[in-house]
């Protein structure tokens, strides 16, 4: 009897792009099906990608977006003959012996690894999260890919320069890999939320643990999906407490959560639960006491103060245009933050505001000679624009000047 064998394909940029373009005009939901389909079979930068662009409301068609979305935690999974392969190679030939019990089916199966529910002795249920065979070549693979699409873009668009958000990328998908880091991250934020009245960070199960298998505490919650079918106080009630969970550590420890997807937070009756923390970007302390004054210059409409803080980010090159072309990004993403009376993000910065918005933007950056962007303002903006995106569909109506002021006093 052959040995089952779980491959990873690899080189399907060309065919994700031949799907769309056989779709697109005659079934749009055919075509959101086989996309589903053919990204779902691929891990690493590819499905990361689709994640983040499905974050985005009205960035696509919303029969797309619902398909890619399902991508948090829906690609395809490992059969269990190379589940048992994989946890042999971590945990040695008797690894079952840890577990009272181990479900060989994966919970949830996302871009990189896949989560098994498990019992260890004792009653304890945790979280036993296996990364795929092979992924750090798969993820070379497609970094190159990606690389390639990148400096395509450069050329054809002049607006940005994108050898660093290239360099950026590599690094943050590399470390997503590295389950000791991960690890040593989550033991970090165990210890910065220990005692926090919302924000609970799982315990790793260090003996079970390793490189490429990451054992953690599991913890009861909804899943986001399911958030905007809650009442109004509930929903702000969630929102604000993702603000708190990824930007107080920001302001006051200069780390973030590089990664706030709906597949990496549940929710409860009391707060939320951060569960993979795989991305964390450290920052300089200059960038993150910068963030106040570009505040206080978007609040008070004052270009000299902003353009003090892109001079001190490093921007280049900082001319005329590029300085336009940023105050109109980064006022749209702390827009909200200015407003005291209780509002959604809809309708402050919707989605068709920033699509137009960031056309403007790339236009001034093309006049400008192209941007360079620094490294921490781009996991910065990401996470900005994907948190903004989950408030977004949660659709929560609250005063956001006041939470900026409380996280800020944290």
């Amino acid at each position: 009897m052959s040995a089952v064998v779980f491959k990873r394909p690899s080189f399907l940029s060309a065919t994700v792009l031949r799907t769309l373009w056989r779709h697109l005009m005659h079934s749009p939901q055919e075509g959101a099906e086989i996309l589903l389909e053919k990204l779902g079979m691929m891990q690493g930068p590819m499905v990361k990608l689709a994640q983040l662009t499905a974050m985005v409301p009205d960035l696509l068609p919303e029969h797309y977006r619902k398909r890619l979305l399902a991508l948090c935690n829906q690609s395809t999974a490992m059969p269990w003959g190379v589940v048992r392969r994989c946890m042999a190679g971590a945990l040695g030939s008797d690894w079952s012996r840890h577990f009272e019990s181990f479900h060989p089916t994966a919970r949830f199966a996302a871009s990189l690894g896949q989560v098994h529910e498990a019992y260890v002795h004792g009653g304890k249920k945790v979280a036993c999260k296996i990364q795929y065979p092979d992924i750090g070549f798969a993820m070379e693979s497609d970094l190159r890919h990606v690389g390639w699409m990148l400096r395509f873009y450069e050329k054809w668009s002049g607006a940005v320069r994108t050898q660093k958000i290239f360099q950026e990328l590599c690094t943050r998908m590399r470390q997503e890999i590295d389950y000791q880091q991960e690890a040593q991250n989550i033991h970090m934020a165990h210890t910065f939320f220990n005692g926090h009245p919302f924000v609970c960070v799982p315990d790793v199960e260090q003996y079970l643990s390793t490189k490429t298998v990451l054992t953690l505490s599991w913890l009861e919650g909804q899943p986001m999906d399911m958030a905007h079918l809650q009442p109004q106080w509930v929903r702000n009630r969630i929102a604000v407490q993702l603000l708190h969970g990824w930007y107080v550590p920001f302001f006051s420890s200069g780390w973030i959560h590089g990664d706030p997807h709906q597949g990496n937070v549940t929710w409860h009756d009391e707060g939320i639960n951060i569960l993979d923390w795989g991305c964390v970007r450290h920052f300089d302390r200059s960038f993150v006491q910068s963030i106040g004054p570009l505040y206080q210059g978007i609040l008070h409409n004052n270009p000299q103060q902003r353009h003090a803080v892109y001079a001190q980010w490093g921007v280049t090159p900082l001319n005329a245009a590029i300085c336009e072309g940023l105050d109109l990004w980064t006022g749209f993403l702390m827009a909200p933050f200015v407003q005291e009376k209780p509002c959604s993000f809809s309708e402050i910065s919707s989605p068709l505001q920033g699509k137009a918005i960031a056309k403007q933007a790339m236009t001034l950056f093309r006049q400008g000679g192209g941007i360079i962007f620094p490294p921490d303002f781009l996991i910065f903006d990401r996470v900005a624009v994907v948190l903004g995106s989950m408030i977004m569909s949660l659709n929560a109506r609250v005063s956001w000047a006041n939470v900026w002021q409380e996280i800020n006093k944290k």
